[in-house]
């Protein structure tokens, strides 16, 4: 899908904008909540890579 079709299909999802600068740039970095992601699966990853990073075990 182009940028601005993603734009148009996800425009009443929440969103977060965040503006960063860069070597004397401006970023805008917008993030949309669209729903996509199994929240479960994504938590019990982090974790797992924030347990292995702890103690030492990474994935090779």
């Amino acid at each position: 899908m182009r940028f601005e079709q993603l734009t148009k299909k996800y425009a009443s999802f929440p969103k977060e904008e965040k503006i960063y600068i860069a070597d004397g740039a401006k970023y805008t970095v917008t993030r949309h909540f669209t729903g996509d992601t199994d929240i479960d699966r994504a938590v019990a990853e982090y974790a797992s890579n924030r347990a292995n990073r702890e103690y030492g075990i990474y994935d090779r």
